[in-house]
């Protein structure tokens, strides 16, 4: 056991947030069955039922949004703000703005942040309003030097007002019109808090060289970036550039010793990675793991561990190489995207899509 534990404990990435592969190093340090299932995207077993535990929402409550110059000074901030213990603590790469900017007026322009920086949102809690205070004014004291302005909110008006902007955006991307796409092929990495700052430098040459827009926030206390790439889906190289991207953006996650899934799972589109994360060893005992839970291989085949071999971008649904589907169900779906009507259930849309494709796009 003590050799198996130095195995885990060596193989895993060193980050804050990974939900690649199967949580063994979790269970060993548990011991509860629960650790192991949690996040095994129905690969193991179904789960029935789940109890929540609730807990109360703290009385005061501040949030701080700063413009930060450069983002590679997350790598700086980050890890300071973090020994200040926030109860959240996100990130949005300055390109968002632009898509927010009529709708929230009092955020910088992109141009003061040369489209190099980013907005960083911290929030604290707390019992105690003075204690709470002085944790604000150390978190200006940090960002202040690094920044092009510091807005401090206080009250819930205040702090909706703040966070306006991280829930402005989605919707936005949605709506890019006949041709783009917002598509989440790179959408998932986490690396060392210490090392956010490089990552996004990163990501951004590795499109920019492939001629493709990224869009790039996510949970800055995780170091946990979510890319949106802007694509134009009717480049007729789009699937080998988005394959690229994968691959390069995959070697620098994993040669910082980062993880390409940090909250959302491995699916079938990361799935071929896991031996490069793992190595030969470790995917080995997913595959046994797997096999005992699942001898006869019917829960969620080809999500989390993958025979296949190619192309990770085999199945992207939008380009001139993806497969066609009808007129009507294709106008449902792309209702379902801009409108963000996730709840629509598929049977139901391939059974009438007409109620769905004739419903008013913004």
């Amino acid at each position: 056991m003590r050799l198996a534990r130095w195995r885990v404990a060596s193989s895993f990435p060193k980050v804050r947030k990974n939900t690649a592969g199967y949580a063994l190093d979790a269970y060993l340090a548990s011991g509860d069955l629960l650790d192991l299932i949690v996040g095994s995207e129905g690969t193991l077993a179904l789960i029935t039922e789940v109890t929540w535990r609730l807990e109360p929402i703290p009385p005061a409550r501040a949030a701080v949004r700063a413009a930060v110059r450069d983002a590679r000074r997350l790598s700086h901030c980050v890890p300071a703000l973090l020994s200040l213990a926030p109860a959240r603590l996100e990130f949005l790469d300055a390109s968002f703005l632009r898509f927010v900017a009529d709708e929230i007026p009092d955020l910088p322009r992109s141009e003061e942040l040369a489209g190099q920086g980013a907005l960083l949102l911290a929030e604290f809690e707390g019992a105690d309003q003075a204690e709470l205070e002085t944790l604000v004014e150390r978190a200006v004291g940090i960002l202040k030097a690094e920044s092009v302005e510091v807005v401090v909110g206080h009250g819930e008006r205040e702090l909706e007002s703040l966070w306006a902007v991280r829930r402005s955006a989605s919707s936005k991307l949605a709506r890019l019109g006949p041709t783009r796409r917002s598509l989440q092929v790179i959408e998932d990495g986490c690396v060392g808090v210490d090392r956010l700052g490089d990552y996004l430098a990163a990501v951004r040459r590795s499109a920019e060289r492939l001629g493709l827009e990224v869009v790039l926030f996510g949970h800055a206390g995780d170091a946990n970036v979510h890319a949106n790439v802007l694509a134009d889906v009717s480049r007729p190289d789009l699937e080998s550039a988005l394959t690229e991207l994968y691959d390069e953006v995959s070697r620098l996650l994993i040669g910082q010793g980062g993880t390409p899934a940090g909250e959302h799972g491995d699916g079938r589109l990361r799935a071929p990675l896991l031996e490069r994360v793992y190595g030969w060893e470790m995917t080995q005992l997913f595959q046994q793991l797997k096999r005992t839970f699942d001898p006869t291989g019917v829960l969620n085949p080809g999500v989390k561990l993958t025979e296949r071999t190619g192309s990770p971008i085999y199945s992207l649904k939008v380009g001139p190489d993806a497969l066609p589907i009808p007129a009507d169900i294709e106008a449902g779906l792309r209702w379902i995207e801009q409108q963000r009507g996730y709840a629509a259930g598929r049977l139901a849309l391939a059974d009438d899509p007409s109620s769905w494709s004739a419903r008013e796009l913004d």
